[in-house]
């Protein structure tokens, strides 16, 4: 079984929130996740935009994605307009989250291979 890791963090300057998921996420994981996201929202305005890494990260049981959910719900209220997915070769993952996403969000994201691609799609508007 692969280790689950995870990278959440805020960058307040350019307004956006970056994430990199790997692995097997737990449903103790997905909570710890969804905390961290909350926690680091809060330091962006509204109108800001997600790079959501998930290139390494397998697909999630029903009860981490519920977490997820949450955190993707919370997102839209506290003002999330662009999420932009970095999903190498993981097209089911991608799928599951856009399930959620839209459901939460009512968006789809736009997907990008690399970290570097998605800054500039965002950077590009």
């Amino acid at each position: 079984m692969s280790t689950f890791t995870s990278e959440i963090r805020a960058n307040p300057i350019k307004n956006r929130l970056y994430l990199k998921l790997a692995g097997a996420m737990s449903e103790a994981d997905a909570k710890k996740v969804a905390q961290a996201i909350l926690q680091e929202i809060a330091k962006l305005r509204p109108g800001w935009a997600v790079i959501n890494d998930i290139s390494e990260l397998k697909p999630a049981d029903e009860k981490a994605t519920e977490h997820l959910k949450r955190a993707q719900e919370a997102s839209a209220k506290a003002g999330c307009t662009r999420v932009v997915r970095v999903v190498g070769k993981q097209a089911i993952t991608h799928l599951q989250w856009n399930r959620t996403l839209a459901s939460a969000q009512g968006l789809r994201a736009d997907t990008a291979a690399t970290v570097a691609d998605a800054e500039r799609m965002l950077d590009e508007g």
